[in-house]
């Protein structure tokens, strides 16, 4: 049975979800509209770098609040981890070490954006034809690493892998297993 503590913990962890669920379409509504978000992530350096650019201080500022945003899957896998950890240990703890992994990476994957790309989007503005090409590469690099595997394949994978070891564990606990589908 879960003390007033634990109760209170596992609900703060289902409005986490709710609340990052609700914040991360607002964020990215608005970088749909104003940065024509996800289509421009594929997108080279010449086209995506001044455009990160023209969305100015406030752009960034929601670049940041959006690499912020994944931390929120940490309440929500503390509260997944104790409403199940009794009858589930074993699962509710790899769900927890899943939602972890997947906001440090989402975190990781996202922070690109209002710190190295930003500033090597001032740097391209600048250069000359030479030193653009570096700077691509460098974009290029940092998108592959930090946004293909580390965000978006280690972050997802995690993160999904958390939805699936809970769902499998409210499958598995007859009062509320309806919860799981």
């Amino acid at each position: 049975m879960l003390t007033d503590r634990g109760r209170l913990t596992v609900r703060a962890g289902g409005w986490s979800l709710i609340l990052g669920a609700v914040a991360f379409m607002a964020v990215f509504s608005y970088l749909a509209a104003r940065f024509d978000y996800p289509a421009i992530l594929d997108g080279p350096a010449e086209t995506v770098l001044p455009h990160l650019l023209a969305t100015g201080s406030t752009g960034r500022a929601v670049w940041a609040l959006y690499a912020f945003l994944p931390l929120i899957w940490i309440p929500a896998g503390v509260g997944a981890h104790l409403a199940l950890r009794r009858s589930h240990p074993g699962s509710s703890l790899l769900a927890l070490q899943c939602a972890v992994v997947a906001a440090l990476a989402m975190l990781l994957g996202l922070m690109r954006w209002p710190t190295v790309h930003w500033r090597l989007a001032g740097l391209y503005a600048g250069a000359d034809a030479q030193q653009r090409a570096v700077v691509a590469a460098l974009f290029d690099g940092f998108n592959t690493y930090l946004g293909n595997y580390i965000g978006e394949f280690l972050g997802e994978l995690a993160f999904n892998s958390f939805f699936l070891l809970t769902s499998w564990a409210l499958l598995r606990t007859r009062a509320v297993a309806v919860l799981g589908w």
